[in-house]
Parts: C-alpha cells; sequence; structure tokens
C-alpha cells in the first residue's frame, strides 16, 4: 500500500511540473495559460500513468490525447473552449503545428525524467518552428536559414574578440 501511495505521488508529482512546464511554453508562443485545477492534474496523472505503463513517443502520446477528448466529445475548433468541448489540436500529429508537436515532446520528455524505464527518443523538428516568437517567414529556406546563424555565429565571436572600449 506504502509503494502504490509513493508512486501516486510521484504521478501527481510529474503531472504538475508538466502542467507549469506546458504553461510556460504556452506563454512564450503567445497562449494564454490553464489554470491548475484538480481536474487538470487528474487527466494529466492518468496521462503520466498510460506513459509509465505503456512508454510511447511524441507522436503516439497525441493520438492517446486525441482518442481521449475525441472519446469526451471535444471536437476540433478554432480556438480552446471548454463549455463548447472545443480544441485547436484536435488533429492528427501530422496535421498540427509544429509549435504544437513540441507540448508533446515536452510531455513525453518530462514523463521519462520521472521513470527513466518511459523516456523515449522525441522527434526532430524544424529550426523554424523553435524560432523565440511569430512563424518564420514562408520563403524562408534551409539555406537562408544557415546564413542567418552563421551571420550570427560571426558576430559573436567578433564580439568577443573585440576588445573592451576605455574612456
Amino acid at each position: 500500500m506504502e509503494y502504490t501511495r509513493k508512486v501516486d505521488d510521484m504521478v501527481r508529482r510529474c503531472a504538475r511540473i508538466i502542467h507549469e512546464v506546458n504553461n510556460d511554453f504556452r506563454v512564450s508562443i503567445g497562449e494564454e495559460p490553464k489554470p491548475v485545477s484538480a481536474e487538470c492534474i487528474n487527466t494529466l496523472a492518468t496521462a503520466v500513468k498510460a506513459q509509465w505503463f505503456k512508454p510511447v513517443g511524441p507522436r503516439e502520446s497525441h493520438e492517446r490525447w486525441l482518442a481521449a477528448k475525441e472519446a469526451a466529445g471535444w471536437e476540433y475548433g478554432e480556438v480552446e473552449d471548454e463549455q463548447a468541448k472545443a480544441h485547436p489540436c484536435i488533429l492528427s500529429y501530422d496535421a498540427l503545428p509544429e509549435r504544437q508537436r513540441i507540448k508533446d515532446i515536452l510531455f513525453t520528455s518530462i514523463v521519462g525524467a520521472f521513470f527513466p524505464h518511459a523516456k523515449v527518443e522525441p522527434e526532430p523538428l524544424t529550426p523554424a518552428c523553435i524560432a523565440v516568437s511569430g512563424e518564420p517567414p514562408a520563403d524562408q529556406d534551409e539555406a537562408n536559414r544557415e546564413a542567418a546563424i552563421e551571420d550570427d555565429i560571426e558576430r559573436e565571436n567578433n564580439e568577443r574578440e573585440s576588445p573592451p572600449e576605455t574612456e
């Protein structure tokens, strides 16, 4: 009985951390954070247990979430609306914007950190999806991104090599 309580405590701590990290990520991409609630933590704890018992990658994790939402009557909607049971991520993993896929990567990574046997490798993302804010320009191709990265590296190297100005 004591072991079960300890596992449940760890699962709930993991769920709480996932909620907090996800909220920080939501804010970083211009979304509103979600308030913490018992229902939210319970839902996350159920997902953590599923990941603990049968570890899957971010894609399959999203498909689990999607199946649970659809079973509860949720449908696709442009904006998240709990009353209407609408959510913009009621999409297949392949149809999700890459920035939304990061939430699944964060979830599986955090569960793997808590429960090492549940560690899975995330899928690689494109550099454009991890820009700090806004969507990358549609015409920005790989060569342009590489040139921009090289410019940034050269600028940083120049700043390090320049002697400080003295008065």
